[in-house]
């Protein structure tokens, strides 16, 4: 929209009225006081209409005083303030609708300028007669930028009232001179790169941290090997004058070998010898007042250069905001003066961008969201295209700092998180999440450890009813120390792994694991209304406890259920283990696999077959006995067959040995593959998780594993399109087996012809070697006969010469 002058006004009232109708309503300028219009004055003037380019720029009255009356020169009506709002010597008034903001949000949109807006004077309410209206007005100072001290002079003195694109034209193709011109002299990239060296040198000095023990006299040299390396060059490096062979390593040294092609190193050895005073160059940095960076990053002869304030700016900014702004919806935006230096670099994001962005992450927003998965996040693409933009630093130039939108993460993290997101985190969180409150049990913070139980009380009712229980600790769950135990089962009828407990926790020790086993019976003992029995105990209950070999959580059990037996407590630990531990047998062929690795004679398949036949003995004594036999057969494997045969691990891996019940122990699967998918569900939703993101994700899948079973129990909904019987699962596995046989062959065939290259390379190698060295041996052979004819012509010439000297003396 065009700028109106107040003679403008007047000369085109019929065009600036339609104008202002655009606009929900326009400002009452009935209360203008003693100003009359001469269209209103009956009085006789000139019905020309003037070139508006030569009128008068007569000011119009914003408020009137005696003494201090506020008028503008040029007045724009716009429904959003400008990030760079033009200003006038005379003063430029924005005329700004306000009518779609909230209250609160008024000030921040009259100042979301670009320009940096300083406290000055005092707030009044005045009235305006522009608006007609009491106002709150408040006035600013304008608070300058900062820049480089070697800031080009063209940039320095760059007076501006209006931040047009022909001035942004003008301050790149200055900025592109200042840059040029640091290359006109040799190679402008070796030059900077050895003053930077240079310069990051002498800082180590000056600081004092160059040398493990600085003294007097510590500084930099450049020095030069005596002993020239397999290239027949004497290498340079950069040490302390102060080290010697004797306290090298007590002093400063690097070697510019991997750094010499990068390098002036005719330059960097001047300026280390303080004989050279490279010609000091300009820069072009600005930076916004409220900056704080020390340097400007840019790397002059001279050295990176201090930010400093670049001088006091003598723009005045005042805004009027009218304090009933549902009847009088516009405010005025006021400038007067000349900024005396070049406007600031645009990094403030408008606030209502800023703020759309800021909802954005809020509906998004859980407690392990990470700049880069917000950055490639569905929903922030979404809202680029509502701006016709592919990426945040499209829709405003402030986004290409990252660190902007990073800010912006960690406040509304700091916000919804005030305590963190460990413990405390998540016990703050407890009282504002209902749902969440369900989901974790306890919480226990002792001196031996940290312990958070989470299920709900559907899953530890479920988990009291089955015959067997699979146990297995995750240690990618969760950052830091903590890791999760999970209670899973495998409902063969539905064909589905479900998860009934999880416990978090920073302990693996055995009394960290009783503690764990205690408070998970008991848990499920409270949702239930009855102790928690076992089978081989008290005739019911739990049949089989199915777990890896990790000794802390063989030992952890064994004390809790040594707990159990009221009856007869002084049996020991082991003799319980014995009646109700299942040991995973894929967890022993991996060890297994891991002892007797692949060989192309396929050696190894015996070897294993043997060792893996300990899962299959029929009695107790060919179990023994065959453990007998592999050490006898290979004594590298004393210390492994000693731990197979200890009892409690015997009958965890053997039936014969076991004190399970054999119908019992060939029923359950005799591995932890259900705990280790439920392992890799998690791992879907992301890994390295914190305690507080970790629980709320894990509420979410097992929230999702209840309704998948009530809906398959009550409908028959399968939780998905593939079979989930025997036959299928057995089908799937021979599928993938031989997917997988494919790719190994596939892998091996490309292994074949990848070596088949090797040697037909090696072999050309050898081929040009040896011609290469033919070549040389014709060389030398001809060098040698050539050097013979030589010596047969000098003596020649010899003979020749003594003839001619018998003839000389015979006449």
């Amino acid at each position: 929209m065009e700028r109106a002058t107040d003679y403008t006004w007047r000369a085109y009232e019929d065009r600036t009225l339609s104008e202002l109708l655009q606009f929900d309503s326009t400002p009452d300028t009935e209360d203008i006081g003693d100003y009359v219009d001469p269209f209103d004055s009956g009085q006789e003037f000139e019905t020309a209409i003037p070139d508006p380019d030569e009128a008068p720029n007569i000011p119009t009255p914003l408020t009137f005083h005696p003494t201090h009356a506020i008028s503008a020169a040029v007045i724009e009506y716009v429904p959003l303030l400008p990030e760079y709002p033009e200003t006038h010597d005379d003063g430029f008034a924005y005329i700004v609708s306000i009518d779609k903001y909230k209250p609160e949000e008024l000030r921040r949109i009259m100042k979301s300028t670009q320009y940096a807006m300083g406290g000055f004077g005092d707030t009044k309410n005045i009235h305006s007669a522009y608006l007609g209206c009491q106002t709150e007005r408040k006035r600013f100072k304008c608070s300058g930028i900062k820049s480089c001290e070697f800031l080009d002079p063209r940039l320095s003195y760059l007076a501006h009232t209006k931040a047009d694109k022909d001035l942004w034209t003008l301050i790149t193709s200055i900025r592109q001179e200042i840059a040029d011109s640091s290359l006109t002299e040799g190679n402008g990239e070796l030059q900077r790169n050895s003053i930077g060296l240079y310069d990051a040198i002498k800082k180590k000095f000056l600081r004092g941290v160059a040398c493990k023990f600085s003294r007097q006299g510590c500084e930099p040299i450049f020095r030069q090997h005596y002993h020239d390396n397999l290239s027949g060059v004497h290498s340079y490096y950069i040490s302390c004058a102060n080290s010697s062979r004797e306290n090298r390593q007590d002093h400063f040294y690097t070697s510019l070998i991997p750094k010499e092609r990068s390098l002036d190193v005719e330059l960097l050895q001047k300026l280390l010898a303080s004989t050279c005073q490279p010609r000091p160059l300009t820069c072009g940095v600005i930076e916004p007042a409220a900056s704080r960076r020390p340097l400007c990053g840019v790397i002059h002869p001279q050295g990176q250069g201090k930010i400093q304030s670049h001088g006091a700016c003598n723009v005045i900014f005042q805004t009027f905001i009218p304090l009933l702004p549902e009847r009088y919806p516009y405010a005025i935006f006021y400038s007067r003066g000349r900024h005396s230096h070049p406007p600031p670099p645009p990094t403030k994001a408008p606030w209502i961008i800023a703020s759309e962005v800021l909802d954005l992450i809020c509906k998004n927003l859980d407690p392990d969201l990470k700049l880069s998965t917000f950055l490639r996040s569905p929903a922030l693409r979404e809202f680029c295209k509502q701006y016709k933009c592919k990426t945040l630093s499209q829709i405003h130039s402030s986004f290409a700092k990252i660190d902007k939108v990073s800010a912006l993460l960690w406040k509304q993290r700091a916000l919804n998180y005030p305590l963190g997101k460990g413990i405390a985190g998540l016990r703050h969180h407890l009282e504002a999440k209902p749902d969440l409150k369900e989901y974790v049990q306890e919480i226990y913070e002792t001196s031996e450890g940290n312990f958070v139980f989470c299920a709900f009380a559907k899953q530890l009712q479920f988990l009291a009813t089955r015959d067997a229980i699979e146990v297995d600790m995750s240690y990618k769950r969760v950052k830091g120390d903590i890791n999760e135990v999970i209670f899973a089962t495998m409902l063969t009828d539905h064909g589905k792994i479900i998860t009934l407990c999880r416990v978090f926790t920073d302990q693996e020790s055995a009394a960290g694991y009783k503690f764990i086993f205690q408070m998970v019976f008991e848990l499920m003992s409270r949702s239930i209304g009855r102790p928690i029995r076992f089978h081989y105990l008290h005739r019911e209950g739990i049949k089989a406890i199915v777990g890896d070999m990790g000794p802390k959580q063989i030992f952890g059990l064994g004390a809790f259920l040594q707990d159990q037996d009221t009856e007869q407590n002084q049996r020991s630990p082991t003799w319980h283990l014995v009646r109700i531990m299942i040991f995973c047998a894929i967890h022993f062929m991996r060890t297994v696999s891991k002892i007797y690795p692949n060989r192309p004679d396929n050696s190894h398949i015996e070897r294993r077959e043997r060792l893996n036949g300990l899962l299959s003995c029929q009695t107790e004594d060919d179990y023994y006995r065959l453990l007998d036999l592999i050490e006898e057969q290979d004594p590298n494997l004393k210390y492994w067959v000693r731990h197979k045969r200890h009892p409690v691990i015997a009958a965890g891996l053997c039936k014969a040995c076991s004190g399970v019940r054999p119908e019992f122990f060939s029923r359950f699967r005799p591995h932890t593959n259900t705990v280790e998918q439920s392992h890799n569900k998690s791992y879907a939703l992301g890994t390295y998780d914190s305690l507080l993101g970790a629980v709320t994700k894990s509420l979410y899948l097992d929230q999702q594993d209840l309704d998948q079973l009530e809906n398959r129990d009550a409908f028959g909904i399968h939780h998905r399109y593939q079979a989930d019987d025997i036959e299928a699962r057995v089908s799937l596995s021979s599928s993938l087996r031989r997917t997988a046989t494919i790719k190994s062959q596939n892998r091996d065939h490309l292994s074949d012809l990848r070596e088949l290259e090797i040697q037909q390379k090696r072999q050309e190698i050898e081929d040009a070697q040896e011609e290469r060295r033919i070549k040389r041996r014709q060389l030398e052979l001809e060098t040698k006969e050539q050097e013979l004819r030589v010596a047969k012509m000098e003596l020649e010439r010899q003979l020749v010469a003594a003839q001619l000297e018998q003839i000389k003396r015979g006449n």
